[in-house]
């Protein structure tokens, strides 16, 4: 296993923001739509705001009702249907057509908060993670209704990511019990397990080099992400240096076959490396 510790390339988010706002901003979750230009952004007081990223024009907000406060929201599009779907910190899901500025539903969906949602490529299937150690699938096809209930982490599901590769019918998961499973949406037998040791993980996502070389890279409570060959199960980058713990990690594909890892800590910094050469490029 090699080591890269970052950043080469770094940037330094220098202005500090009110507390206030900085409070509100460091919970957000961010999800891009497939649709050119839009971002769904969840709040940490439990809104919702679609913004043109070009512009950087709100296009539209929602408030998500709940009796307690503040709720963190994590949130996805489901582009297909012109919705969006928010899990709130009292276990609900709701269901929002972005277009109409109408609400669809709200179910219970967890006994604790809901900590991330992912939405399968092509088939009508959410999965949804929470405090309550559990993933859970659903069907909006048939009003919701929850097909399959995965357990195996002892602690806290972190994060929930299907296969970009939609044949594959699979997803992963990361949990603050140190590791990552990748599972099938028709088992609830995990398919492999990852140790990353005693870090807690905060996120994971899939990243494909070459149409079939499948790789997870997961970002932990220590301050490192570890970006994992899931074909030979083992790991194959350790990326240290990223300042601060809980820092999240994202991958997201800049060009046509060669994605961008994103690695961003609290302390404002926001690091990049070319996921197919693990170097960290100007």
């Amino acid at each position: 296993m090699g080591t890269l510790v970052c950043p080469l390339l770094k940037i330094v988010l220098k202005n500090k923001l009110p507390r206030r706002v900085a409070h509100v901003i460091m919970a957000l979750t961010l999800n891009p739509n497939p649709n050119p230009n839009q971002i769904l952004v969840g709040h940490f007081r439990g809104h919702v705001s679609i913004w043109n990223h070009q512009t950087q024009i709100r296009l539209m907000v929602f408030g998500i009702p709940n009796e307690q406060k503040p709720l963190p929201c994590v949130v996805r599009f489901i582009a297909q249907k012109q919705w969006f779907v928010a899990g709130d910190n009292n276990g609900h899901i709701h269901v929002y057509a972005y277009m109409t500025n109408s609400k669809l539903k709200k179910f219970q969906a967890h006994a604790s908060w809901v900590s991330s949602l992912a939405v399968h490529p092509t088939d009508p299937f959410v999965l949804s993670s929470s405090g309550d150690n559990l993933i859970k699938l659903w069907n909006w096809e048939n009003d919701w209704e929850c097909i399959r209930t995965f357990q195996g982490h002892p602690k806290e599901v972190k994060s929930v990511k299907f296969n970009p590769l939609a044949a594959r019918n699979s997803f992963a998961s990361a949990s603050r019990d140190g590791t990552i499973k990748t599972w099938s949406i028709f088992s609830d037998t995990p398919i492999t397990t990852l140790e990353c040791g005693t870090a807690e993980l905060t996120s994971a996502y899939y990243f494909v080099v070459n149409d079939n070389q499948e790789y997870i890279v997961a970002g932990s409570a220590s301050g490192t992400a570890r970006i994992w060959d899931l074909g030979r199960e083992t790991c194959i980058r350790n990326v240290k240096g990223l300042q601060e713990i809980w820092s999240p990690v994202a991958v997201v594909d800049c060009l046509p076959g060669h994605p961008i890892l994103v690695t961003v800590s609290r302390d404002r910094i926001v690091s990049f490396c070319n996921s197919t050469t693990h170097r960290y490029n100007v």
